[in-house]
């Protein structure tokens, strides 16, 4: 609060960015001048962050959904790559194998 002070921040309103799965962080709104936030100013802002925390939480499951195709691709390569190694050392163990009946 020193901080925000000293900033030169006279009046100031923070709300929680919030959606129906998760907190995501706060909002802060500052001006430099001493003004008492109307109850209309305060239901502007927490429409204002609402929607701010629905941009937030897109943006990170975005990025969730890249990395979870990211590992997908990269354990697609790693089974491709067995497959691969099967395929070629089949035949050469096969003769080692006891027969199923």
């Amino acid at each position: 609060m020193t901080r925000i002070r000293q900033e030169g921040v006279a009046t100031f309103c923070i709300l929680p960015l919030t959606t129906a799965r998760r907190r995501v962080g706060v909002l802060a709104f500052a001006r430099l001048e001493h003004v008492t936030y109307t109850a209309a100013d305060v239901a502007f802002l927490y429409e204002v962050a609402k929607l701010v925390a629905v941009a937030i939480e897109n943006a990170l499951n975005f990025d969730d959904a890249q990395a979870a195709q990211r590992q997908l691709a990269a354990e697609r390569d790693i089974s491709g790559c067995c497959s691969t190694l099967i395929r070629a050392v089949k035949p050469t163990l096969r003769p080692m194998l006891p027969r199923h009946r």
